[in-house]
């Protein structure tokens, strides 16, 4: 990582925020540009990172050529533009950022490139689709299309339940959000009643068993599709080949991944949960730094959670990451 930190600042001064979007695992990579701060290789000042005099010496002598930052991905969707203009009046001003429920929110553009996806791949028209958690208000967004045949919220944040059953009354699906913690079983009326389940589970291999888990209980038996975002940014790549594993095991197959797909809104508590950022760098972002890759799972029939009934009680500490630690 060293070396390719070298080869895009050989390009010129970067954002610090903008570089942590593009690199994988965070904690990796802040530790990487510490180290090279404290070497006198680069320097950080107003969250510019720009390379010192013996930082493009020793670019030159390890014959590094300037290079772009990795992209965000191949992710080229064609976005309905009045939805997102719609979804925009309902979600700007509505922030639903409480620390004790992980809750982040996705930019209106992610929202709706997943819902272009979604589309594009079959998942919308006539479905009857549940969200597992739903801070980023994607309720909304899929009632505005007007497409599916079903839509049901499950959160644990009234705030969320108000705001989204008014709005989805408005829309023509009357009452469809409804309390629901997932520690807890997920009640008869959610059970097998579902084409679809949507969810950003708590990056974290239990967070995303648990969610996943609740999902395959609510769709119907005969299978179904996903759609779940993880991030790279604050999980190893230990951790991902564990939920692929434990996906795999439930009875899903990955079968569309949509790298740095969905973007966040930089946050107001993001400096409540990133700790030990490296001296010179403002603790706010300009835009999106935090991204999300989408995935798309088939659940075959039969498949099984890990996580079943009041299993999830013994998930209750550990389950939401409240810290990244750099």
């Amino acid at each position: 990582m060293k070396n390719k930190i070298l080869s895009c600042l050989l390009k010129g001064s970067i954002d610090f925020w903008k570089m942590t979007s593009r690199m994988t695992y965070m904690p990796d990579f802040v530790s990487v540009l510490k180290k090279m701060g404290k070497a006198g290789l680069v320097e950080i000042e107003n969250s510019l990172v720009s390379l010192t005099a013996k930082g493009k010496k020793t670019a030159a002598s390890l014959k590094l050529s300037p290079q772009e930052l990795p992209s965000l991905g191949v992710n080229e969707v064609k976005v309905d533009q009045k939805l997102l203009r719609d979804y925009k009046k309902y979600a700007e001003g509505k922030l639903f950022e409480k620390d004790e429920f992980d809750q982040l929110q996705i930019t209106p553009l992610g929202i709706s490139k997943k819902i272009a996806v979604m589309k594009k791949l079959g998942d919308l028209k006539g479905k009857r689709i549940v969200c597992l958690g739903d801070d980023d208000l994607m309720g909304i967004a899929l009632a505005l299309t007007g497409e599916p045949k079903q839509i049901t919220v499950l959160d644990i944040d009234p705030e969320i339940l108000d705001y989204e059953n008014s709005v989805l009354k408005k829309l023509g699906y009357g009452k469809s959000a409804f309390p629901c913690n997932f520690l807890k079983p997920l009640t008869e009326r959610f059970k097998g009643k579902y084409d679809v389940f949507i969810t950003e589970p708590p990056d974290t291999v239990k967070g995303v068993a648990l969610f996943f888990s609740r999902g395959i209980e609510a769709l119907d038996k005969r299978g179904g599709a996903a759609y779940l975002g993880i991030s790279r940014n604050d999980l190893k790549a230990v951790d991902i080949s564990k939920i692929e594993k434990d996906i795999l095991q439930m009875g899903g197959v990955i079968t569309d991944m949509f790298s740095h797909f969905e973007g966040y809104n930089p946050s107001q508590i993001d400096f409540t949960w990133v700790k030990g950022l490296p001296s010179g760098v403002n603790k706010k972002a300009k835009e999106s730094w935090f991204y999300s890759e989408l995935l798309r799972v088939q659940v075959l029939a039969g498949a099984t959670p890990l996580i079943k009934g009041s299993q999830g009680e013994k998930f209750r500490k550990g389950f939401i990451k409240t810290e990244i630690h750099l």
